[in-house]
């Protein structure tokens, strides 16, 4: 897959300096940066749209963020061109289902693409955190009403087969928040959570389903977060997930 850096970030705040880690992570890496306006979120947004519309018209392509925010556009722009072939699989402890403003953030961009007429049937999110204060009533509701398929992280081992049907068919394309590991495992983000998955858990299953993957993003790794060992460790797996879709 061609690794393409998309440094945006629309965290109203609350995800600064997630822009910058891919000074660190993608060391060693071959990759293209795209130049991203940061401060007019609206062109930003479209920016990435249309040069991730062209990429993907012609590849598959693996995303360096970046906050989720980006994740908008990326899939807009898959959907666009696959349209309702597309499929689309989160791995994330938050569902980010809530009301989007015109520019999705980083907590509403999920919402935001089913408003774009992505199927919810095509979507599946894994790791959500079943007892989070930062997952909101209203996201579960919501989800329930529509049909969202969740596997929480509780149940990620009695329901992980589920994962490997859902990619089975159609054009998949694969959403990944860091924060989706438990917190002993990455700190160094916006979000972290606890009881979250392991390194094993992901690792395993992406190995499985990596060949059917067409596109996928990594998102919300933030080294101004963290402390030097728990960079360090973001660091690790972020590069290990890198190279899992790159080899």
């Amino acid at each position: 897959m061609k690794l393409i850096c998309v440094p945006g970030k629309n965290g109203l705040g609350m995800t600064e300096g997630v822009e910058n880690s891919y000074k660190e992570v993608l060391k060693g890496f071959e990759y293209e940066l795209l130049k991203i306006n940061l401060e007019d979120i609206e062109s930003g947004l479209n920016e990435i749209y249309s040069k991730s519309f062209s990429y993907l018209s012609r590849e598959k392509c693996l995303f360096f963020g970046g906050d989720h925010s980006i994740s908008f556009p990326l899939v807009k722009a898959f959907f666009d061109i696959n349209k309702f072939n597309s499929k689309l699989l989160v791995f994330d402890a938050h569902p980010d289902l809530m009301e989007p403003m015109q520019e999705p953030t980083h907590e509403e961009w999920l919402r935001g693409i089913l408003n774009e007429g992505f199927r919810k049937e095509n979507v599946l999110i894994v790791g959500v955190r079943r007892n989070s204060e930062n997952v909101d009533k209203k996201e579960i509701s919501f989800a329930k009403k529509n049909k969202i398929k969740i596997i929480y992280s509780d149940e990620f081992e009695e329901r992980k087969l589920e994962i490997l049907d859902f990619v089975s068919s159609g054009k998949v394309y694969l959403s990944l928040d860091i924060d989706v590991f438990d917190s002993s495992i990455i700190s160094s983000t916006g979000y972290p959570e606890k009881e979250g998955l392991s390194e094993e858990q992901v690792f395993s299953v992406l190995s499985k389903i990596r060949d059917k993957i067409v596109s996928c993003d990594l998102v919300e790794v933030n080294l101004e977060k963290g402390k030097k060992k728990e960079n360090l460790k973001a660091i690790s797996v972020s590069r290990k997930l890198l190279k899992t879709f790159q080899n």
